[in-house]
């Protein structure tokens, strides 16, 4: 594998501070908490609202974090990242080491999403309209955003693919917000209260719900880097200990 990897990059030392906010972005749409320790117990306090009676409820949480390797080698005098995620071992191209983590990080919280225990699935027919109805009718907007604005009642935002974006774009109820930060999963616009977030790499229709208890993530902040300083090599590790937890409700809406 290492003889095609192709990638170049300019320093093996990475900022540490880097690394936690390009992790820490996730913080806008999930609780995130920083600990000393890779395993361990810590209790998290969140506010619910039922019957409009607000009750703090306390949980414990016994973890154990994943660690995800980020690994720097000279090949051919050229320097190359190979990013070694908790479940496979990925090559990023043409990425800094902080770019290539933000897209694995990016990658693992939706894969988190999809596979949670606590998720609940829907369909919606919109894009796939048959030959007749497609000459006579054109596909309108606001039917997406009322399916969508219909399972919203427990979300504060979704997470949308590029195509399912364009065509929110096109809604009246559609608000459009600029943003110049380099998160790795930016908020574009509203529909009502609802926050809408791109993810780039969502090659199916898919729209995911959720709020700020849906998933937790534990990160240690105490990031290991090793270093190899008496080699011309520039050889080195970075160790980035995390967990996500699932801690609450999320939805998803294939739209077909």
């Amino acid at each position: 594998m290492l003889n095609e990897i192709t990638e170049v990059i300019d320093s093996v030392v990475i900022d540490h501070k880097d690394l936690i906010n390009k992790i820490n972005s996730l913080s806008q749409l999930v609780n995130t908490i920083f600990v000393d320790s890779s395993s361990g117990k810590i209790t998290t306090i969140r506010t619910v609202k039922d019957k409009n009676i607000i009750r703090n409820i306390e949980d414990s949480i016994d973890y154990s974090l994943k660690r995800h390797r980020i690994i720097t080698k000279s090949i051919n005098s050229k320097l190359v990242t190979i990013s070694d995620l908790p479940q496979r071992k990925t090559v990023c191209s043409d990425k800094s080491v902080c770019n290539c983590l933000s897209y694995d990080i990016l990658e693992l919280f939706i894969s988190e999403l999809n596979d949670s225990c606590k998720i609940s699935k829907h369909e919606f027919n919109f894009f796939k309209q048959n030959f007749f109805l497609n000459i006579f009718f054109k596909k309108n907007p606001e039917d997406l955003v009322n399916k969508i604005l219909s399972l919203s009642e427990k979300s504060s935002w979704i997470i949308v693919s590029q195509n399912i974006l364009e065509t929110l774009e096109k809604s009246k109820r559609f608000q459009s917000i600029k943003t110049n930060n380099d998160s790795i999963i930016k908020c574009l616009g509203k529909l009502d209260n609802l926050k809408v977030y791109l993810n780039p790499s969502e090659k199916e229709n898919l729209v995911y719900f959720g709020n700020y208890d849906s998933i937790t993530i534990l990160i240690n902040k105490n990031i290991e880097q090793k270093l190899n300083e008496f080699s011309h090599t520039k050889n080195g590790i970075v160790y980035i200990d995390y967990l996500f937890v699932e801690t609450g409700e999320i939805q998803a809406l294939l739209v077909t």
